[in-house]
């Protein structure tokens, strides 16, 4: 491109921007020049006057060059951004550069933390909060402003999760938050494609530290809730998490209402603020192997509102209509993943819990109960009713078979 001049007609002070070096010459003392790539990354104070001064960050990241303000700084701060951004180091992910100028910066500095060993960058997103690059090698993640840049290898990564406000990348034994919602689909199929082909750590599986559950991809895909609760002291030490669902609800598992704030917190006005707080109710459902699990928080701040708990001798009919999750009176618009159908992901886990308390033909021949044909009259009706109750017969299907037994 032709050089770029810009100057200050007040202190006669010119600038110079080629497509090699960038030149600074003051109206009175010594000016300098520098190619353009020992300039790493920039950033700049902006005031609602516009800019006040540009910062150059050298590339070795062992020098600042402070630029004051003159008359044509803010077009002289966008040129040289735009410069500094079409390197062709960014090539492999051009049409995923962001096109405004501060998050230009952001993909710049991130570009300056590399090393050859990362390898070629692949895939990108730059946000205002946060910032996730794909490498040959792994990922390198800004999990948010001011955060230190995290590296997983591939050969590190066992999965990841996405939410509503963050996404989470897991190690065997931790995970790194990226304030990043729903990612990109080139990402998502990216990191997909990188499990599949490595496996992920050999033999790894992700645990909630204190908590059990009952597999890595339960405990990876609700880690947010899971963690809560075992913060809140919700959860015992003894039991072993083995289904969850989380969205917008209304009522209650049990016939009366949840413990309230106040029951749950020390000081009344705390109580007080979650007692007024307006809107849908955030519940989070937690089916462990010693009851299910109610707990209710405010959508906005994930704040503890309110719990009800069933133990599994009680357990209610769970029935489902599309993305909703009856149980009991309770209802709950479950939220779009992860796992997709987490609405018919709850109730498979749940049938499986209950078919393994109920399931008269256990392994153990001595242990074995009679066919349920054989037994009396009375206990067969017994054993409808809980088939029925527990979700496994249909409104229909109980019908049908208690006129047979008639």
């Amino acid at each position: 491109m032709a050089d770029l001049v810009f100057s200050d007609a007040a202190t006669q002070l010119i600038i110079r921007l080629s497509d090699q070096a960038l030149a600074y010459a003051p109206g009175s003392g010594k000016g300098w020049q520098c190619p353009l790539t020992a300039i790493g990354w920039t950033t700049a104070r902006v005031t609602p006057r516009g800019v006040q001064e540009v910062e150059l960050h050298a590339a070795n990241g062992r020098g600042t060059v402070v630029i004051p303000q003159f008359e044509q700084i803010d077009r002289f701060y966008v040129a040289l951004v735009r410069q500094l951004i079409a390197r062709p180091f960014f090539d492999p992910v051009r049409e995923s550069l962001p096109s405004s100028v501060p998050l230009e910066e952001r993909a710049l500095w991130l570009a300056a933390q590399c090393t050859p060993a990362d390898g070629t960058w692949e895939a990108l997103r730059v946000d205002e909060d946060a910032a996730l690059v794909l490498t040959e090698r792994g990922l390198l993640i800004m999990p948010g402003p001011g955060s230190p840049l995290e590296r997983i290898a591939w050969g590190e990564l066992i999965g990841f999760r996405c939410r509503e406000l963050s996404s989470r990348f897991y190690r065997p034994d931790s995970y790194v938050e990226v304030a990043l919602p729903y990612l990109d689909e080139e990402i998502v199929d990216r990191c997909t494609l990188r499990l599949a082909e490595r496996g992920g750590a050999a033999g790894a599986a992700y645990q909630v530290p204190g908590v059990r559950c009952a597999d890595a991809d339960l405990a990876m895909s609700f880690s947010w809730e899971i963690e809560r609760a075992r913060d809140d002291a919700l959860l015992h030490a003894e039991e072993t998490v083995v289904a969850c669902a989380v969205g917008l609800g209304e009522g209650c598992l049990t016939p009366g209402a949840p413990l309230t704030a106040a029951d749950l917190v020390a000081d009344d006005s705390q109580a007080a603020a979650f007692d007024e707080s307006a809107g849908p109710v955030r519940v989070e459902l937690l089916l462990t192997d010693r009851r299910l699990l109610q707990v209710d928080r405010d959508p906005a701040t994930c704040r503890l509102m309110g719990k009800a708990e069933l133990g599994l001798d009680t357990l209610p009919v769970v029935r489902r209509a599309d993305t909703s999750l009856m149980v009991g009176d309770l209802e709950i618009e479950t939220e779009t993943g992860p796992p997709a159908d987490m609405a018919g992901e709850f109730i498979r886990r749940y049938r499986r819990l209950a078919g393994e308390l109920l399931d008269p033909f256990s392994p153990d021949p001595s242990l074995l109960a009679p066919p349920v044909e054989a037994l009396p009259l009375a206990e067969r009706r017994t054993a409808l009713r809980q088939l029925h109750r527990l979700g496994f017969l249909t409104d229909g299907e109980y019908e049908a078979q208690s006129q047979a037994l008639s």
